[in-house]
């Protein structure tokens, strides 16, 4: 037999922990036992019937293995299999590009859609978008939609129309129908009428983002048509309004250097309004917009900021009582990007392989009116056909279960290098978690 290549040994406080990523099992262990698990080669039979018991133990959790079985073959066995799954069809739909707001960081800054893409959805793509689904949800045991833009809730209209008309055709073909969608929250926080709709469309989660407190927020988020007048309220008061409803609340707080410590600061203001039951999570704003250019002015965080930033954010979540996800880092196979019937298609019906994408009609991989091109045709390829086992470093890191090669749109920008600018953070985030206790429920000791 042989150990994994997928261990990480950690050394804390007289503990010996292990970790391996391609099965995400957890053990802590005699440190006097470490030196069995670092031998190229291991005899089971050879060692006393004590190192025998824990060896076994070791093996039935894939800490150690048969001499002849190749973890990369395994690995992309599992990755081959989860982005040609045939099963669930996933698709973004973008409604409208246009955006009652003006936040100074968004990626989708470039995108003219006076110029480009009508502002709404035609009836003719929203058709087409019924025959497509029709067409691709045979054999299909779940419709996965994401509400998207722009902002999506300024179309409302069309989301409420095409949900009825997408939850028949689910119902008619026996499909779960799970949709959900990413928003201000402003048009909800307006008019908190719209619910009662919303609930009749089957949309259960809704990710809203604030940027802090009021002072903070208001001068990041603003409106389009009145830059002086705060968002804050009234996207607060949806929320409070969907979180009475019972409806799945995700809190976005994008963030940089200039606005870190007033994100720990609005959950106070959660916590006063017993919104605890809301999920509030961090996440960087990125450097790049959706045309490939750098956004101005972007004070963004280092990649061991952001490592920092989200590990004391968790700690401050934790202690107020809110959700806190301490899972195990587990193993990250696709996103929508490089999965195969996974689109995301704007209002005239162009279809992309990436939200970064959208509406950056140089990439598109096809469209809903229009026949393919054999470019569009190849857009869809590289991503679906890209994959981590052909660069040297993924071979031999142990962090690629949980990492992949990273993001499939930094990967192909990078001219289909792999994407590393996270590993340091994974493997880090995987040792800082054990070392604090947090995952302490899922060890098993074994001394």
């Amino acid at each position: 037999m042989k150990p994994s290549k997928y261990n990480f040994i950690i050394q804390h406080q007289g503990k010996t922990l292990i970790y391996n990523t391609l099965n995400s099992s957890l053990v802590e262990i005699n440190p006097l036992l470490t030196s069995l698990l670092e031998q190229e080669r291991i005899e089971v039979d050879r060692f006393a019937p004590f190192a025998q018991g824990f060896l076994r133990e070791m093996a039935k959790n894939g800490f150690i293995i048969d001499d002849e079985i190749d973890e990369i073959k395994i690995l992309k066995n599992i990755f081959n299999k989860a982005r040609y799954r045939s099963n669930i069809l996933e698709l973004v739909i973008a409604p409208t590009m246009a955006c009652n707001f003006n936040c100074s960081y968004c990626f989708e800054q470039g995108i003219d859609v006076e110029q480009g893409s009508p502002i709404f959805m035609s009836e003719e793509v929203q058709q087409a978008l019924l025959c497509f689904v029709k067409k691709n949800i045979k054999g299909k045991t779940k419709l996965r939609i994401t509400w998207y833009g722009g902002e999506p809730m300024l179309a409302y209209d069309i989301i409420f129309n095409l949900s009825e008309k997408l939850i028949k055709i689910a119902e008619e073909n026996n499909v779960a129908y799970l949709p959900d969608i990413i928003t201000n929250g402003y048009v909800i926080g307006q008019n908190p009428a719209l619910i009662e709709k919303l609930i009749l469309a089957k949309i259960k989660y809704y990710q809203i983002t604030l940027d802090g407190t009021p002072e903070i927020h208001n001068q990041r988020r603003c409106l389009k048509s009145n830059p002086e007048k705060g968002t804050f309220d009234t996207i607060m008061k949806g929320i409070e309004a969907l979180n009475k409803e019972g409806l799945m609340v995700s809190v976005r707080i994008n963030v940089d250097s200039s606005n870190t410590e007033d994100a720990q600061n609005l959950l106070d203001i959660f916590e006063e309004k017993g919104l605890k039951d809301v999920c509030v999570y961090v996440s960087p704003v990125q450097k790049t917009s959706v045309t490939g250019d750098e956004i101005s002015e972007c004070p963004c965080l280092t990649n061991e900021d952001v490592f920092q930033m989200k590990d004391d954010f968790d700690k401050l979540l934790k202690k107020k009582g809110f959700k806190v996800f301490e899972n195990i880092p587990r193993m990250h196979l696709v996103c929508c990007a490089n999965l195969h019937g996974a689109f995301v298609i704007d209002p005239d019906g162009d279809l992309y392989k990436c939200f970064w994408e959208i509406s950056h009609k140089e990439k598109s991989c096809g469209s809903l009116i229009n026949e393919h091109s054999k470019l569009q045709r190849f857009q869809e390829i590289k991503y679906i056909t890209w994959e981590p086992f052909e660069f040297a470093q993924c071979l031999e890191c142990k962090a690629l279960p949980v990492c992949m090669g990273g993001c499939p749109d930094r990967i192909l920008r990078n001219q289909g290098k792999p994407d590393c600018s996270g590993q340091d953070n994974i493997i880090n985030h995987i040792t800082k978690s054990i070392k604090d206790g947090k995952i302490k429920e899922n060890i098993y000791v074994f001394h």
